[in-house]
């Protein structure tokens, strides 16, 4: 897990320190302070080939032109400017140090004569462990133009994606080719939700519990939401339906946007096992008597799956109810800790809350969001 994140010009972050992070993390302040920028670091850092997943995340088009791809890539560096590197870095439970360093890539390792049409973006990311760079060992290089991905690893490509249905950056896969870079590294899994949501992505989610029978858990605290479901099965036209006793199955998506969330969130953490999680705005479209429930079930699935959570939201009522519901789970948690991210002018500052301080701060109803 990690215990200490420090960010340095990444999107709007000059640098933003995290200290004493626990298995369930929440996020809060105001709009354009920096919290999503903060997940978006952390999850990077769990995994820099993500990287490109952030585009998708930014952006949540299912096609899109290379410029916009291009601007979505340059916001990653603060300010725009690629003459400043990012670095993320942080500290684990297991005295591992990891930090990742990216590069606006101008010297370009692959040929670009490989493209068709413009020249491509480049990307150079170092991947240190413990102090020590090799850049033998553990540098990336992503180049992407309207038509290309490729990826390449010390100087040898490793795969080649073509980008022909319109433009649409896919989730990254480790593929042959990098599994050993994820067993050497110590990359987790790592997944990441955003407000809206994705059935597609759901659907492949929802797939890998039914073949290892784990729905069924699932179902169980879906039920205490809506007494009526009896199953999920995964039907026609990338769809999810509910068996609740009548005599057709309903499609999930008409059932309300609270219960898909919740989903959505339940199979996240359930397909991130030994990993981490990071949801944006984890309360959009929850009532707010369903969030003890969510709560219940993530606390749950961290503790069974050896999961790290990282969420931000806006609601009080969340994180109400998030401190109520860890006095159930104070004999099973490393404590919890919730973080105000604040903006003045160009720097951020993160005030931190444990268990106890933000019991007042909620009896004495201090503005912590």
């Amino acid at each position: 897990m990690f215990k200490r994140v420090k960010i340095n010009s990444f999107r709007s972050i000059s640098t933003l320190e995290i200290d004493d992070l626990k298995r369930v993390n929440l996020f809060v302040g105001k709009n354009n302070c920096g919290k999503t920028s903060v997940l978006e670091g952390i999850y990077l850092l769990s995994n820099p080939l993500s990287i490109l997943n952030l585009v998708n995340i930014r952006n949540f088009g299912e096609k899109y032109d290379f410029e916009t791809i291009s601007n979505l890539i340059l916001s990653m560096f603060r300010n725009m400017d690629v003459d400043i590197p990012i670095e993320i870095e942080g500290d684990f439970d297991t005295n591992i140090k990891k930090k990742i360093e990216i590069e606006y890539d101008t010297d370009f390792i692959i040929q670009y004569e490989e493209f068709e049409g413009d020249l491509p973006i480049g990307l150079k990311i170092k991947y240190i462990i413990n102090g020590n760079s090799n850049l033998d060992e553990n540098c990336f290089n992503i180049l992407v133009n309207e038509r290309k991905l490729i990826i390449s690893e010390n100087k040898s490509k490793k795969s080649i994606i073509p980008l022909r249905m319109g433009l649409r950056i896919p989730i990254l896969p480790l593929r042959a080719g990098f599994k050993k870079y994820s067993e050497v590294y110590g990359v987790g899994k790592s997944k990441y939700l955003s407000p809206k949501i994705n059935l597609k992505d759901m659907i492949k989610l929802m797939d890998n519990l039914q073949i290892s029978k784990e729905i069924g858990n699932i179902i169980k605290t879906l039920q205490k939401i809506e007494p009526s479901i009896k199953d999920l099965r995964i039907g026609a036209y990338d769809n999810i339906y509910c068996d609740t006793g009548a005599e057709k199955l309903m499609p999930i998506n008409v059932m309300g946007d609270g219960l898909l969330r919740m989903l959505s969130i339940l199979l996240v953490m359930y397909n991130a096992k030994d990993g981490y999680v990071f949801i944006d705005e984890i309360e959009n479209g929850l009532h707010y008597s369903s969030l003890e429930v969510l709560w219940k079930g993530i606390f749950e699935a961290s503790k069974e799956f050896n999961v790290q959570v990282f969420a931000t939201t806006h609601s009080w009522e969340c994180i109400a109810a998030y401190r109520k519901v860890y006095d159930e789970y104070v004999n099973e948690m490393d404590g919890i800790r919730l973080y105000r991210i604040e903006k003045e002018d160009d720097d951020f500052i993160v005030i931190d809350y444990d268990e106890e301080s933000m019991k007042v701060a909620l009896e004495e109803k201090w503005e912590m969001r």
